[in-house]
């Protein structure tokens, strides 16, 4: 199973990004900002975060901060913003795809 955590400015369309994704073995949580990223690390762990391009800065450079100060072992994933809300399924599709098999393990 994999655990992902979509750090967006407001809710997404999950099924949307399941359909993208393609696996049933993954497990994504939504935070909409900084206390809900904490209390979703409280809950659980998770293996990459993958934030949307309609943060703004500030809260992005926060939410990178905050999960290397809560785990040693999270991936963390930027989107552009360019490609607008729109390219966010296929950009989290990327990710998790793309880091198939990526363990945070030494060795």
């Amino acid at each position: 199973m994999t655990d992902v955590l979509l750090v967006v400015y407001r809710g997404v369309d999950l099924d949307e990004v399941r359909a993208a994704v393609g696996d049933e073995d993954v497990h994504f949580v939504v935070a909409t900002g900084l206390e809900e990223l904490r209390t979703a690390f409280a809950a659980g762990t998770f293996d990459h975060v993958v934030m949307g391009g309609g943060l703004d800065i500030e809260t992005r450079l926060a939410a990178v901060r905050e999960v290397f100060r809560l785990s040693a072992g999270t991936t963390v994933h930027l989107k552009d913003r360019a490609s607008g809300p729109g390219g966010y399924a296929a950009f989290v599709a990327a990710v998790v795809t793309g880091m198939a098999g990526y363990s945070a393990s030494p060795g």
